[in-house]
């Protein structure tokens, strides 16, 4: 007899077969990012992408950006601890182009 199997249980076995497990895994820092960077830096930046093992993030003011430039390897530390391995290894902060 089969007992029905939970998708929890297959999905992580299915996405590393297709080699796409950490790229997927490495997507969650998008999600992640107002937790870890707290409310003050929230309201400045829009995390958009990530490629490789970069994410590239939009500020909303220059003189954030050299501020945020300063924090960058404590943001990477808290990131990757909070994704449980280095994942993330650059950010790319670009200033938000005015849509």
């Amino acid at each position: 007899m089969s007992y029905p199997i939970s998708i929890k249980d297959v999905l992580p076995n299915v996405l590393s077969s297709l080699g796409i497990k950490k790229g997927i895994e490495r997507q969650r820092a998008i999600v992640i990012w107002d937790k870890v960077v707290g409310r003050d830096i929230r309201k400045h930046t829009k995390p958009r992408y990530v490629r490789g093992k970069k994410i590239w993030v939009d500020v909303d003011d220059p003189i954030w950006i050299q501020q945020l430039s300063f924090l960058k390897s404590k943001i990477l530390k808290k990131l990757n601890i909070e994704l449980g391995e280095e994942r993330i290894v650059d950010i790319i902060f670009k200033l938000k182009s005015a849509d």
